[in-house]
């Protein structure tokens, strides 16, 4: 059975429907921040990311419950902590055993910062305290960390557990978790944590063509990645024509410096370039002789190589936008201090212990300014994160990456979807979003929650010319890896023209980049956070700027926008195509607070200020209200009351949330908001999509729905209507449909406010009271139910497990694509069972054609429904048996059950399968294969009984 690895709760709505008023239970992830300032050392002043007694929390993620229209109730006691970064066990991992012995090492983390020489007394004095059999069976060691942090005390040790191999794969992990729970008992111990292999994603996806044509790496594609050489080619300098803005038509082979967009000449000739800027590069390293560079402070390996140059490319072309002194392919700052980091070897690998080593250096060694240009989609990589956090805390100024996943959403990277970061997606020289960069939203808040904005702002990215690892030459390279450092640059850049430093921190640079910049055409919120890098008005800001509190976004509108009579969602999408209503559940906005005031705060108090007809909405709050570092978010439910049922117009107003930071005065940031409300739409016109029930890497392994897919293992992109099934989501509302979603369990929403709930391509365990509800639902009240499946095999699934070398882990999937003997559970009520072969083909309906990648196909279906069969590939076969055969299958089902005891009702629902959900899912369509046609004639039947 799958374990909900996010809830560790089960609720239950009850009495729904002896209310006025349908109050349903949501639940908001914000994230819990704290500050611990006394436990720095000598001149350090360090501030470390743990917590204190003040604020009595174990983790730094934080669920609050949102009540104020709550009617559903826990089960059991509510656990407040979302994410389990322990999730070692979560992820069904099971260890693997060398021929010797069984090896594993954690990262221990320590609550202070301790001289590494005295590690070993200081872990020994831990062991002593425990009293068992346990520590009898294993032997343990610190591998020792040679690199320049091994100097400072650091806060943790890289520790390596060893069992003897005649012990049992089960006995050794009870062993193993039993040493780990013992050792988290000790109050010194801040927690424990797996070594992770980090295989940046990024420095595979550069993309070595000029234009910002398409480069999602999650598209259907039966070849693998492309080796090393073929990823850093230089740009094809033919005559390709670029139009920029303002400018004349040029070509890449006019090699266009970067820096002349912006205007840093004028900032260069009044003095200003980056000197006595500390900048930090995390990457491939750089060599020491590069005829580029002016000031290259240390560089220095963090690989165990031993071997500071730059054997891939990446790190040098990083390095050299920001600080390249060659008139060929100019830096942004040329004269600052440039410390290199190398924390990725020559086959572009790293771990996790090699970075938090090398933030512990920048952290003690005071970097002003850090350019991560990597990421990738594990927000759960605990030390790493909090790390992070920490380095914003000691006033570092870290950007990075947003990812190159685009153009689908949902698909930003970390560190760059942390709040304390400035996450930067990229442009080409036409001033339009470059299709490989990464979209929000933010994925860490869903299912019970709304994802943040991201990316902050976006920067060229698309054919820059940069340093070269190879002598005294520039190349064009693009990819958001790029954009970064151009940001990073622009920041040092800056910092050197600042008249008052003491003024310059993390959330102060990001209000000055945030609201100086451009908004692009073409573009949302989602897709370019601010809008373009603007250096020169964000000077000016810069000289005049008072630290203050902010909002992201600074405005919130619900209206579409018309033209020609015709209404258009552009910027604010999807707001501006939600309308308000009384019975719609909560919409929810999810703010970042950014407080350049001060690195702690606390949110003191939120309230609705209703101005023109704001008094027809309800309006609610969820926040954690300690603000660290620098940045807090707040979630903001609005809702119609009853009384406002028949209004019709617009709603304004602002949330008003005051800011508390020790020393200052109090500050007032204000949410402005505007939005539509109309009368209750009609019940058929109402969708209600399931979003409680999907699940996504990295809280466990979600395998690919399409099984063609080499390059990316993991489903990662939320399965959200705002994200991989954005399409599908305008294609509903482009029908005229109102389209909910929920993220709590089915027993949670009144089924006659409905006509059709959606339920695609679940992971999770459907409750007893959820499957009992929904056969009420559509037998008594009418309630019509679309589900599409897709793959699920044991065999397959044990097929595609895989050993990461690094932990001595085998990755096993918790489900297949799509969780079939859970649906089958929930679909037994009406006699429908999905099978477990797995299908590729074409489904023709009438003069259509709907594409079948990886699918199921229907195994039982009762009598009286009508089911529609199509000639197929057994995948199963192929795969496991290497035979190819063809089979006629059921794919699509429709039936209309009896109802229960409703004698009232004219018509019971309609319950419609499907045995694949890829035509839907935007990462998987090939070629504009999608359904959403299927969807159209599926939902027209519906509404005609």
């Amino acid at each position: 059975m799958i374990i909900n690895i996010i809830r560790s709760t089960l609720y239950l709505c009850k009495d729904i429907f002896k209310i006025n008023n349908t109050k349903v239970f949501f639940i908001f992830l914000t994230f819990l921040v704290f500050i611990v300032s006394n436990n720095s050392f000598n001149s350090n002043n360090v501030v470390l990311a743990y917590n204190n007694n003040i604020y009595n929390n174990n983790n730094f993620v934080n669920f609050l419950e949102y009540n104020s229209i709550s009617n559903c109730s826990n089960i059991n006691s509510f656990n407040e902590y979302n994410i389990n970064f322990n999730n070692n066990n979560n992820n069904k991992i099971n260890n693997k055993i060398n021929n010797k012995n069984f090896v594993k090492e954690y990262i221990v983390m320590f609550k202070k910062y301790i001289d590494q020489k005295d590690h070993q007394i200081f872990l020994n004095n831990i062991f002593n305290k425990v009293s068992t059999n346990i520590l009898d069976s294993f032997k343990w060691k610190i591998i020792p960390r040679n690199n320049p942090a091994s100097k400072y005390p650091s806060d943790f040790a890289l520790v390596e557990f060893t069992l003897p191999p005649q012990e049992e794969e089960k006995i050794k992990n009870i062993e193993i978790d039993s040493i780990i729970n013992l050792l988290k008992q000790d109050s010194n111990i801040k927690y424990i944590f797996p070594e992770r292999k980090i295989e940046e994603s990024m420095l595979k996806k550069w993309q070595n063509n000029g234009d910002s044509g398409s480069s999602n790496s999650n598209s259907y594609d039966d070849s693998s990645n492309s080796n090393s050489e073929d990823e850093f080619k230089s740009l094809n300098s033919r005559n390709k024509t670029i139009n920029h803005s303002s400018r004349k038509l040029v070509s890449i082979s006019d090699n266009i410096q970067v820096t002349d967009l912006f205007n840093t000449k004028k900032l260069w000739s009044e003095g200003y370039s980056g000197k006595g800027v500390k900048v930090a590069i995390f990457d491939t390293g750089l060599s020491k002789d590069h005829p580029h560079f002016k000031n290259i402070v240390e560089i220095t390996d963090w690989t165990r190589e031993e071997n500071s140059n730059d054997n891939v490319g990446h790190g040098t072309f990083v390095a050299g936008i920001i600080a390249s002194g060659s008139e060929k392919c100019l830096g942004f700052a040329p004269d600052s201090d440039i410390h290199i980091y190398r924390v990725f070897n020559s086959q572009k690998e790293s771990f996790t212990s090699w970075f938090i080593d090398a933030f512990n250096h920048a952290i003690l060694t005071k970097m002003d300014v850090l350019n991560l240009s990597i990421g990738g989609p594990d927000f759960m990589d605990r030390p790493f994160v909090e790390k992070v956090w920490e380095m914003s805390a000691n006033n570092i100024i870290v950007v990075s990456a947003i990812g190159n996943d685009g153009p689908l959403y949902g698909t930003l990277n970390n560190p760059a979807d942390q709040s304390d970061v400035i996450g930067v997606g990229g442009i080409d020289y036409s001033d339009t979003l470059a299709s490989f960069s990464s979209r929000g939203m933010t994925t860490w808040e869903i299912p019970e929650g709304y994802g943040r904005v991201k990316p902050d702002l976006v920067a060229y990215g698309s054919g820059v010319y940069g340093s070269s690892f190879r002598g005294d030459a520039c190349k064009p390279l693009s990819g958001t890896s790029v954009s970064s450092p151009v940001v990073a640059g622009a920041i040092s850049l800056l910092i050197s023209s600042a008249k008052d430093k003491s003024i310059i921190n993390p959330a102060s640079m990001k209000q000055i980049l945030i609201e100086s910049a451009d908004r692009i055409k073409g573009a949302g919120l989602f897709e370019q956070g601010g809008g373009k890098l603007n250096i020169m008005a964000a000077k000016q800001l810069l000289d005049s700027y008072k630290p203050k509190v902010s909002i992201s976004p600074s405005q919130i509108d619900f209206l579409p926008t018309t033209s020609n009579g015709k209404e258009t969602c552009g910027y604010f999408w999807p707001y501006c195509t939600q309308k308000l209503y009384h019975t719609g559940l909560p919409i929810i906005v999810n703010a970042t607070i950014i407080n350049g005031v001060g690195v702690a705060s606390e949110i003191t108090n939120v309230y609705w200020n209703a101005s023109r007809n704001g008094d027809h909405l309800q309006v609610s709050f969820s926040y954690q209200s300690n603000i660290w570092p620098w940045t807090g978010h707040i979630g903001v439910f609005f809702t119609v009351p009853e009384e406002s049922a028949t209004f019709n117009g617009v709603a304004e107003g602002s949330v008003d949330i005051t800011i508390s930071t020790p020393g200052s005065a109090d500050q007032i940031v204000r949410l402005p908001v505007r939005a539509q409300i109309v009368p209750k739409p009609p019940r058929e016109r109402r969708i209600l999509w399931d979003q409680f029930h999907n699940l996504r890497y990295p809280i466990g392994f979600f395998p690919r729905d399409a099984l063609k897919i080499k390059n990316e293992p993991f489903d990662w992109n939320g399965d959200h209507l705002h994200t991989n099934f954005r399409k599908l989501y305008n294609k509903l509302v482009e029908l005229g449909y109102f389209v909910e979603i929920i993220g709590s369990p089915l027993t949670c929403f009144d089924p006659q406010n409905y006509g059709t709930l959606f339920i695609v391509d679940p992971e999770e365990e459907f409750l007893p009271s959820e499957i009992k509800k929904i056969e009420e639902d559509v037998r008594n009240y009418g309630l019509n139910l679309i589900v599409f499946a897709d793959w699920y095999n044991a065999e397959v699934m044990k097929m595609i497990e895989f050993y990461d070398e690094n932990t001595q882990q085998l990755w096993s999937p918790a489900t297949g694509g799509a969780n079939i003997p859970a649906l089958n559970d929930f679909l037994s009520v009406f006699g429908i069972y999905f099978g477990d072969s797995i299908y590729n083909g074409e489904v023709v309906v009438g003069e259509r054609v709907a594409s079948v990648s990886s699918g199921t196909s229907i195994i039982g279906f009762p009598a009286g429904g009508q089911i529609l069969e199509a000639s197929l590939t057994d995948l199963t076969r192929l795969i496991v048996k290497g035979r190819n055969s063809q089979s006629k299958v059921p794919i699509l089902g429709f039936f209309q059950p009896t109802t229960m005891e409703n004698d009232d009702l004219e018509d019971t629902g309609q319950v419609v399968v499907f045995g694949d959900s890829n035509c839907l899912d935007e990462t998987l369509q090939k070629d504009n294969f999608d359904c959403y046609w299927l969807i159209e004639d599926i939902l027209n039947i519906l509404k005609q009984g």
